[in-house]
């Protein structure tokens, strides 16, 4: 049996009662999820070329999503790959064709991340959160 997705869709609380089951309006809108209610409504809205921002919540806006979803990118590299460091010099191969063999030969980060600085390479490593420029938590 297939998991069940999670609602991640969120309507202002001054809106729900546009939404709910009973009252919305739209017969296409009615009876449907959440989701399905917010899918149709972008379609809708598509359709009708009326253009209107979404908004975040909780202190999220386009900087941060966009980074978090870099630092699961280089996290994923790392775990698929087996790496206890990320580096995007070493992931687009201009380190050389040498420095990837002494980067595997290297036991510990710390090893690893001088090897990296000492080649002018970017290093990541999984356990530090990156923010955007500017914010730091």
């Amino acid at each position: 049996m297939m998991a069940r997705l999670p609602d991640r869709l969120g309507i202002d609380k001054a809106d729900r009662e546009l939404y709910d089951h009973d009252t919305v309006k739209n017969e296409i809108l009615r009876g449907r999820r959440r989701k399905e209610q917010f899918l149709f409504a972008m379609a809708i809205g598509f359709k009708n070329r009326v253009k209107r921002p979404l908004d975040t919540r909780e202190g999220w806006d386009d900087a941060l999503v966009k980074q978090f979803r870099r630092n699961v990118r280089r996290q994923n590299i790392c775990v698929r790959m087996r790496y206890p460091i990320y580096s995007s010099a070493a992931e687009h191969k201009r380190l050389g064709k040498e420095a990837p063999k002494k980067l595997r030969e290297l036991s510990t980060v710390e090893e690893k991340k001088a090897f990296l600085e000492a080649s002018g390479a970017d290093w990541w490593i999984p356990e530090r959160v990156s923010y955007p420029e500017g914010r730091a938590r």
